[in-house]
């Protein structure tokens, strides 16, 4: 090789290595460089495209879904999805089973398989939605405590035809009664495709404020103010610059187009002035669990700090107020939370039902008496739970009532009164005695090794980064 050649090599060979030397020494600066800027991390992460809403199969098939409009009727579904079944619609009208596609409710999202004769194959929609149990869904079920309430469900209807059904082309466009015979319709449970989301916010005002600027469902919300409500009164303790990072399931029928629920909290941290609280879902089996700190210690206490998830309090416990009604000087020996009309009351401890009813000034009122001779009271209730009675043993978190403005009241709000060996105390001042569980053994082996996926996704939450697309 000639001079003149090895030497432009050396020369551009040179400028090659001094490039990736500066590039690397930008990537890599350290931090006394510039102190201010963000540390910067990348994450990359694969993502999945949605199946197609139409497609079709190589044996001329094609799979479409629709979602139900106001005033659809079976038919005019079946005639968007590009079907021309009259047999279908006979059967959906005779079978039991079937009939239930005759009631369309709008926003349902229904799907089929359609041959190139219009023929429908197979057709299915939601007969029962996601669960309403789902914890931090409003109307669920029962509406029990957090911590047990059960994995969430969904069922759907389906219509097959059957495998070896044929149809005569000279009875196109016309129904016999062999036609009704061609299908089978059945229930059946559905999956449910479970994803993970994360998500970090600072409090400026309320937390419910912070979550919906951060784009937070708020059953998210509800559900990080009862776990760390033992810790932090989310009425009166919240302060600006308060930073809480939470993970969380979010739950979607499987070949659905419902839009996506947000399930239960798995990890939540909050740094609340100097005290940084963690709690971590763990599950102990049958669907049922609890939540505990990094060290496996229980966070459910003996006593909630409120019955309400959250609200506020516009009276607070007094040996003497002047009465809102009566215009003279009373005691006022309760807690006031202004919450609206039909917000769900919940017991603030395990107990039995003492009473049930309606009494003067309090309206609609349940006591409950709990362990250590305690009594909670909750007045001016809209309504009672289901099937709530003098004697029913209840649990923590249970569903008492619903917020009212029965008795002497100028405004919907929920009155709460608590007793200990027969007098009245100040719920937010009184020692009342805290219990928690500490797991052991196996399960505390198993919950560590689940807890440190959640730690390093709430790390994630804590190291400022940037989004691209390649």
């Amino acid at each position: 090789m000639s001079d003149p050649r090895r030497k432009q090599r050396a020369f551009f060979a040179g400028i090659a290595f001094a490039t990736l030397g500066a590039a690397t020494a930008f990537s890599f600066a350290p931090p006394s460089l510039n102190a201010d800027a963000p540390v910067q991390s990348t994450v990359i992460e694969q993502v999945g495209l949605e199946q197609p809403l139409i497609g079709a199969s190589d044996h001329g098939v094609f799979y479409r879904q629709e979602r139900i409009q106001r005033g659809d009727t079976l038919a005019l579904v079946v005639q968007r999805l590009d079907g021309q079944d009259p047999a279908f619609l006979a059967f959906a009208r005779k079978d039991k089973a079937a009939r239930q596609l005759l009631q369309m409710n709008p926003g349902r999202s229904v799907a089929a398989e359609i041959d190139a004769d219009g023929r429908v194959l197979r057709f299915w929609t939601l007969t029962e939605p996601l669960d309403k149990s789902v914890p931090g869904q409003k109307g669920a079920a029962g509406e029990s405590a957090l911590d047990e309430r059960p994995l969430p469900s969904a069922r759907r209807l389906l219509i097959a035809r059957s495998s070896g059904a044929q149809q005569d082309p000279a009875s196109a466009g016309r129904v016999n009664a062999k036609s009704t015979s061609e299908f089978i319709a059945r229930e059946e449970e559905v999956r449910i495709d479970r994803t993970l989301e994360m998500r970090g916010f600072e409090i400026r005002s309320t937390l419910f404020s912070a979550t919906d600027e951060a784009g937070i469902p708020d059953p998210v919300a509800t559900q990080v103010a009862e776990i760390l409500g033992g810790e932090v009164d989310f009425h009166r303790d919240l302060r600006r610059g308060d930073s809480v990072r939470v993970v969380w399931e979010s739950l979607q029928i499987a070949d659905g187009l419902e839009a996506p629920m947000a399930g239960r909290v798995l990890a939540v941290e909050m740094v609340h002035g100097k005290r940084k609280l963690q709690a971590f879902w763990f599950d102990r089996g049958n669907g049922r669990g609890g939540y505990y700190t990094p060290q496996g210690k229980s966070l459910k206490k003996s006593f909630l700090s409120s019955p309400l998830e959250y609200s506020r309090i516009s009276s607070g416990f007094s040996e003497m107020r002047m009465h809102p009604i009566h215009h003279e000087w009373r005691a006022h020996r309760g807690i006031d939370y202004a919450a609206p009309t039909g917000t769900r009351v919940r017991a603030v401890a395990d107990g039995v039902i003492e009473s049930v009813g309606g009494k003067s000034g309090y309206g609609n009122v349940i006591t409950v008496k709990h362990a250590n001779n305690t009594v909670s009271l909750y007045a001016h209730l809209s309504a009672f739970g289901p099937g709530l009675r003098q004697g029913s043993r209840i649990s923590q978190g249970d569903t008492l009532g619903y917020v009212g403005s029965t008795g002497w009241s100028t405004g919907p709000h929920l009155h709460f009164e608590f007793m200990i060996a027969g007098a009245h105390v100040d719920p937010l001042r009184a020692a009342i005695p805290a219990t928690a569980m500490t797991l052991s053994g196996a399960d505390q082996s198993s919950f560590r090794s689940q807890v440190l996926g959640h730690q390093r996704r709430i790390a994630l939450l804590s190291t400022p980064r940037l989004a691209r697309f390649e």
